[in-house]
Formats: structure tokens, sequence, C-alpha cells
């Protein structure tokens, strides 16, 4: 034990030796059998950030003032912060805390204590690697966003700095692997992102293993004529993870997942897999079409899972086959409690490929809610029976060659507002408002749930009425604090009214 604490004192001096006294006294502070739950800990793991990440998950409190330490993140002052999460985190059970084992009752997660779920569960990141901090708002150069992120190695991009960094230069592209973006890290009002004047999007992930946690994506600030003004592309690329994000303002996508380097012409392999979005927050895009998600070309196995749709029109996600695209092999997508307010589409799956080899898709669409704004402000929630609703349902499938496997259950929407009602009427056989009474057809059903993760791993699922009261507070880009688009969309549920502005916006700050 003792040597232990030599160890660890000895790495201190040599770290953070402007700082090693009170280091030391922090250790010193430390009761014996916390030192030695760190020690067992390390000794069964030798690896610090490991022994970390097991004390994280085995503390229920979510109240500990972790965050503001994580706020004055510096480049040498990594172990003094995490000595105090681990002196905080032991306290808690030195003070009888309760301990679960049941991550979801952890929400909201963040940095180190990250748990993600669904598809991408799997994936590291940048864990373990070197930090690599923003120092400055510009686009290129000596410690710029774009400089840490088109760096090669496992890597932590951490922020100094806060404010807006416009991309005027060429798209920034991830194209080495093992990467986690932590922009909760940044002081101040955070970090957004975005790219006024040129086309192509923000950024684009071809590459495996990426985390990207607490950034504001905000494309420009009026519509862009084009078909590449999105957000994000994810062109290519294996155990993708975005975690409390932020995407607005783009003018015809604000996450796309779709290979398309390899157009046209039907994908001769899997590009994209193992992709979870969770926590994250969508609000409006510019033009009549206002579009969110699109996924397309076979990108498969992707997890939606408690985010946040506010004044989204379309592609919320849509996953659609082109003719003549399909890929051969079967996809697989979940999409489970997540809200959706004031929409045109909810999800929407399509496939547009007659070919007889196509695969097919498997998708879970477990306990969301939507619910629909009326003009006059205030939500309304219409029965099956109710003739003044017109709008289309919710979730539209529809495909012109081979079947489909879509499983619902436990989803509250204006046509079906309780449990009282058939699991179906969520959702119409694609089409508009005059296709709405068009059910999904049986060939696209499944009445037996899809094996995806957070099914298959027994994830505690929130009812759907109780998904907005347990998102709000932390949904999208929330730290270090929120900006006024996310202010204003999450005031919007709270008032049941629509303020979002589809025509321009000013960023919330520089």
């Amino acid at each position: 034990m003792k040597k232990l604490i030599t160890i660890l004192a000895i790495a201190f001096l040599y770290v953070v030796p402007a700082q090693n006294k009170e280091v030391l006294e922090e250790l010193s502070k430390l009761k014996q059998y916390e030192v030695e739950l760190f020690s067992k800990l390390f000794s069964e793991t030798n690896d610090y950030s490991e022994a970390l990440v097991v004390i994280n998950k085995k503390l229920a409190s979510q109240q500990l003032e972790i965050n503001n330490l994580k706020l004055q993140l510096q480049k040498y002052d990594l172990l003094k912060i995490e000595l105090d999460s681990i002196k905080l985190r032991l306290k808690a059970i030195e003070n009888n805390d309760t301990i679960v084992d049941d991550p979801v009752k952890d929400d909201p997660i963040i940095g180190p204590d990250l748990v993600i779920y669904g598809y991408g569960k799997n994936t590291v990141g940048g864990t373990g690697g070197r930090l690599i901090p923003v120092t400055n708002l510009n686009d290129s150069g000596e410690g710029s966003l774009r400089e840490a992120l088109e760096s090669t190695g496992k890597r932590q991009v951490v922020f100094e700095v806060s404010g807006r960094i416009d991309i005027v230069g060429t798209t920034i592209k991830i194209t080495d692997p093992y990467i986690t973006i932590l922009g909760q890290t940044a002081p101040g009002n955070g970090i957004i992102l975005s790219r006024e004047t040129r086309d192509r999007p923000i950024l684009e992930i071809d590459t495996d293993e990426v985390i990207i946690q607490h950034i504001r994506f905000r494309r420009s600030t009026s519509y862009r004529s084009g078909n590449n003004q999105d957000n994000v592309w994810v062109n290519s690329g294996k155990n993708i993870v975005f975690d409390h994000c932020s995407f607005a303002w783009s003018s015809d996508g604000n996450l796309d997942l779709a290979n398309y380097d390899g157009q046209p012409g039907r994908p001769p392999r899997i590009e994209i897999s193992n992709v979870t979005i969770q926590n994250c927050l969508f609000t409006n895009s510019y033009g009549g079409s206002n579009k969110t998600v699109l996924v397309s070309r076979g990108a498969t196995d992707i997890s939606w899972f408690r985010n946040a749709w506010i004044g989204t029109a379309q592609r919320n996600p849509s996953v659609s086959t082109p003719v003549n695209e399909a890929p051969t092999w079967d996809c697989y997508y979940e999409h489970i409690n997540n809200i959706h307010y004031d929409f045109t589409n909810g999800p929407s799956y399509t496939n547009n490929d007659p070919s007889p080899d196509a695969g097919i898709y498997h998708v879970n669409v477990i306990n969301n809610i939507a619910i629909e704004n009326t003009t006059s402000g205030g939500i309304v929630n219409p029965n099956v029976e109710n003739t003044e609703l017109k709008s289309r349902r919710w979730l539209r499938a529809k495909t012109v060659g081979n079947g489909m496997k879509i499983y619902v259950e436990g989803n509250i929407t204006p046509y079906r507002p309780s449990e009282s009602y058939d699991q179906w009427e969520i959702g119409q056989n694609g089409g508009g408002q005059a296709d709405r009474n068009k059910l999904i057809p049986e060939n696209l059903r499944s009445y037996s749930v899809n094996n995806t993760p957070i099914i298959t791993d027994g994830i505690q699922l929130w009812e759907a009425t109780d998904i907005w009261e347990n998102l709000k507070t932390h949904v999208g880009a929330s730290l270090p604090k929120r900006d006024d688009e996310d202010k204003r969309a999450v005031n919007d549920i709270d008032n049941g009214i629509s303020t979002e502005n589809k025509v321009s916006n000013v960023f919330p700050f520089d």
C-alpha cells in the first residue's frame, strides 16, 4: 500500500510539480479503506484510467461537483483533477450513499463516466491516449481544433478556450482512429462549430473509434443553397458515438450516415456500423423540408437512444435505399426512448430498390413519445377517431421490394395517445397526409422484438410519458452550459409552443 502511494506521489511530482504539495495532502486525507479500494482496482487492471472508470461506474450519486472540476481541466492538471474526483467518489462510499449497478439511473453521464448504450457500446475512442488541448478558435494552425482532429494516434481533445470556431477552409476530416472530443472541458459558454461560407459539411468522419461529447454544430445563420450544406457526415467507420451533442441550422441535413464516396451503384461492403447517437438534441434546419438525419447505402447497426427532436420536420431519422443502391446484407436499427416534438415525419424506413437480393431492415421502435404542436399554440392529444387530425402518422415504412421486420411497442403519438390503442396506429405505409389511413402492411411488421443490443442487454427503459422529465435538464450540449438555441427548444416543449426560425438565426456567442 505504501509502495503504491509512493509511486503515485512521485508521478504527481513530475507531472504536476506546482501542485505536488496539495496532491500529497489529498492523498494523506484518504482513509485506509479508500486507498485499498483504489489500490485493488489499480493492481487488477494495472491501468490508472481503467481503475478510475471502474470506480465511476460503482457510484450512484451524480450530484458530486465533478463537472466543475472538469471545467478547469488544463494540459498538466489531469492527474490532479482525476485524484479529486476519486476522493469525492470514495467520500460518497464513506457517507453510505446508495450504490447501484444499473447505469440507467446514473444520467447524465460525462467524460470518464460515460456509459454508452446500443450498437456503439464497445467504442473506446481515445481513452488512455495523449491529451491535445485546443488553445484558440482559429480554423487551422497550431493549437487549433483542426490540428487536433486531423492528428494521428490515440488522443483526447480538450479545450482551453470557449466560443465559435468557424470552419472557413476545407471540411475537417477525422481519418485516424481512436479519438475522444470532450466539449465539456471548455470554460465559459462551451464550443460552437459553424461553416458560414463554404460548401460541404463542417466535419466528416472516415475512421473507427470516435467519441464526440458536448459539441454544438450550428451550420450557418441562414439558408445556403446546395445539397452538401450539412453539419456532419459519417462517411465510413465503425464504433462511433455522439453523446450530448446539439445539431441545428443546416440547409440540407444535420447528420448524414452514408458512404457517398461509393456512389453510384450498389455498395460492395459495409462501410458504417456500430454507431450510437444518445442524449443528443436536434433542432430546426432551414428550407421547407427542414431535414435532420439521413441513413443510406447500407449503414447498419445504429442506435438512437434518448434523443430530443424538436421542431424538425423530416428525416427524424430517414433510413432510405435509393433505386439500384440496395445493400445485399440486412441492416439493424433501434429507436428507443426518444422524444419528437412539432414534427412532420418521425422515423421513416424506405426501400426503393426492387432487387430480389436486397437486404431487409430489422428495426425496434420502442417507448418513444411524439407530441404534435397546434398552430394556435399548445399540445394536441387527439384520439384515433378525431376527424380533425389530418397530419401524417409519426412512423412511416414502405418498400417496393423485399419486406422489413419492424417491431413497435409502447410508443405514444397523436394517433396513439395511450396504451389502450393498437400498437400499429402510430404508423403509415409511406406517403404524406393523404396516406395517413394506410397503416403499415403485414409484410413490413414483426410481432416479436428484434435482437438489438439495448433490448438484449436488458437496459431499463423509461416509459414514454417519463422521457421528457428525465431528459430535459441535460439533453444536448448542456455542459459547460446550454446556449440560447437549445434553451429556446427546451422551452418550446415545456410551454407547448413553436418558436424556431427557419429563415435566419444569430449565433448565441462568438
